[in-house]
């Protein structure tokens, strides 16, 4: 472990950082090291471009004043397949070049199969090989919509025992504001 340590000190700058919702979940937004920053990137907005292990390039935009990346970071998340717990660590390789490795807080397989489970469709029709090697078509039943139920307010009359109003059948509510 020390010397993973002792070899992660030298060479071209770099630091990690572990994804949080906020980076791949709703708004795609990646803070960087502000001292990184500082001392490797442009003071102005520039476009980085981010390298993937495979040799991918995606184009980001950096924002000086806030050290992070914004426009362009949510199709690399997307592109990678990114989850909240996944290490990435970033090495600078250009003036506004950076290599990304990902270590996943799951497997690769977990993630793949995450993800097929996310885009199959809960009504398609599915099939299955028999062992004679027939196609057979499962049906696959459609939910009934449940018919939605009237709302229902409690009044608590002079008595002090709430009792559920019905608001849509009871129309002398229907003129009260709160």
């Amino acid at each position: 472990m020390r010397m993973l340590l002792e070899r992660l000190d030298t060479g071209p700058p770099k630091f990690a950082k572990c994804m949080l919702p906020s980076n791949v979940l709703y708004s795609f937004w990646l803070i960087l090291p502000k001292k990184f920053c500082v001392l490797h990137l442009p003071e102005h907005d520039t476009t980085i471009t981010l390298v993937d292990e495979s040799g991918v390039e995606f184009k980001t935009n950096y924002l000086s004043a806030r050290h992070g990346l914004s426009g362009g970071w949510r199709g690399f998340s997307f592109s990678q397949k990114l989850q909240q717990g996944d290490i990435l660590f970033f090495r600078l390789v250009g003036s506004c070049r950076l290599q990304v490795h990902i270590v996943r807080r799951y497997g690769l397989e977990a993630v793949e199969a995450a993800f097929s489970l996310l885009e199959m469709h809960p009504r398609v029709k599915r099939t299955k090989t028999l062992t004679s090697g027939k196609v057979k078509h499962e049906k696959v039943n459609k939910g009934k919509r449940m018919k939605r139920r009237p709302r229902k307010f409690f009044v608590i009359p002079p008595n002090n025992h709430p009792t559920p109003v019905d608001i849509e059948e009871d129309a002398q509510w229907t003129s009260w504001s709160i």
